[in-house]
């Protein structure tokens, strides 16, 4: 079972730095002359910059309100909404994001105790968690623990359901299908 769990979590963490290499490498195209990474002649690297990251971040650092909005940015130009449309499509589609999050943070949870890799996001996975780690726990404890967890897991799916509902009935079927192949809708 921990190996499975240090499986995944290297294969989130190996996900996270190839989207942030992706986000780091646009920034670097959208940049002033063209050719990346490059700036066009005369042009001088400001004062401080050497040795930052990106954005003015510390090296190995970026900002997530910047990565946010590359990323809104960038789901924006591949459906092809406009800001009006955007304005109306982001917010469902931050929705829907914060949604799977949270319905699968039950799927990275190992046993590497409370404060361990895999932590419990919510109250009834640590109750859960604390109640199996205990060879005391009477089994009617775990029992009412068990539903209690597989509760919040239903109603966790549920807000993604209705989410994902909503965000379909503002985008056209182009949109829609995007979406899909993004992983957003389903």
């Amino acid at each position: 079972m921990r190996k499975l769990v240090r499986h995944v979590v290297t294969a989130v963490i190996a996900a996270t730095v190839l989207l942030a290499g992706t986000l780091v490498s646009e920034a670097q195209d959208q940049q002033p002359g063209g050719e990346r990474g490059r700036r066009p002649r005369g042009e001088l690297r400001g004062e401080g910059e050497r040795g930052r990251g990106f954005r003015g971040a510390p090296r190995g650092q970026m900002d997530p309100a910047r990565m946010r909005e590359m990323m809104d940015q960038r789901l924006k130009q591949g459906l092809g909404c406009t800001d009006e449309e955007w304005e109306v499509i982001g917010p469902r589609v931050q929705k829907v994001v914060e949604a799977q999050a949270g319905a699968r943070m039950r799927g990275f949870m190992g046993f590497g105790g409370p404060r361990g890799p895999g932590a419990p996001s919510d109250s009834e996975a640590a109750a859960l968690r604390t109640a199996i780690e205990s060879e005391d726990t009477p089994k009617a404890d775990i029992e009412a623990k068990l539903k209690a967890y597989r509760d919040s897991v239903k109603k966790k799916e549920a807000a993604l359901k209705k989410a994902r509902e909503e965000l379909r009935e503002v985008v056209t079927i182009r949109q829609e299908a995007g979406l899909v192949l993004m992983g957003i809708l389903d």
